[in-house]
This record gives C-alpha cells, structure tokens and sequence, in this order.
C-alpha cells in the first residue's frame, strides 16, 4: 500500500488522540491537499485500490471518530497484515478511549476467520499487557468471558 494510506492514517488518529477542535480544520486542509498533490513528475495521485481507505478515513474525520470498534480495528488490521506494516499504534489507538478496566465486545468469535482470529488474539494480550481485560459476550451461556474460555 502507498505512502499516503499510511501518513493520512498515522496523521488523523494522532488528531483523534490529541485536540480535535482547532487541529481539525487544520488537519483536514492539509490532508485536501495531500490528497491532490501531484508526484514529483506532475502527474494526479491514483487511488486504485486505495479509494476503499480514503473513503473510511473520510467517514470517520466526518463523524469525529471518538475510539474504535471491533470492526474498525480489524478493517484496519487486515489493512495494515496487506502492506505489512507495524500495527502497534492501532492497538494503542484502541485502547485510548476505553478507560474501564474490562473492555466487553460483543461478535460473534467463531465466525471469525484465522487472521481476524489472530488479530484479537494479539490485540488480548497487549490489553493483557496494559492490565485491561478483554472479555467477549458468549451467546452460548450469556456470560462475558475471555478470550481463552470462549476457545
């Protein structure tokens, strides 16, 4: 994936994290611009491929995103698994407006697929590690549980 899926992501959930208000309306005449940058040889930007991005980044600065849910975080995990990229601000970026000790979701675990699997897994135990506990409605018991009694 290019450079300007990166720098509009890393960009605009540093705005997320950070003052919304003022650095906002900056941030988004900016990101205009960046989008309608030319190259070095004064060619438009193409967005093959990327339009799918640009369109949620777009969504989320136009609702003023405050956190993230499940299906973001693995949107954007999977999208960041494409170009290989480091995810480690993605889980931070999780983490930042959930401020409750447990963090409660509710999906439906074993309809994941192996990398969306793999995406929680990961994601249990850098909350682990940030002492929050992740714990998924189980539709079987009616119960939260973790990760490891729901496997």
């Amino acid at each position: 994936m290019s450079v300007l899926y990166i720098k509009v992501l890393s960009d605009y959930y540093h705005h997320i994290v950070g003052d919304l208000e003022e650095s906002r309306k900056n941030f988004l005449e900016i990101f205009y611009s960046y989008l309608l940058e030319k190259d070095e040889y004064g060619y438009a930007p193409i967005f093959e491929g990327e339009l799918e991005r640009v369109d949620y980044l777009l969504k989320q600065i136009s609702l003023e995103a405050k956190g993230m849910s499940l299906d973001e975080f693995l949107k954007l995990m999977s999208w960041y698994d494409e170009d290989a990229w480091a995810n480690g601000e993605i889980f931070e970026y999780f983490l930042h407006h959930k401020k409750e000790k447990e963090i409660k979701l509710i999906t439906d675990i074993h309809s994941l697929n192996e990398k969306e699997l793999q995406f929680i897994k990961d994601l249990d135990n850098f909350l682990n590690n940030k002492g929050k506990i992740l714990k998924f409605f189980n539709v079987h018991n009616g119960k939260y549980q973790n990760l490891k009694e729901i496997l």
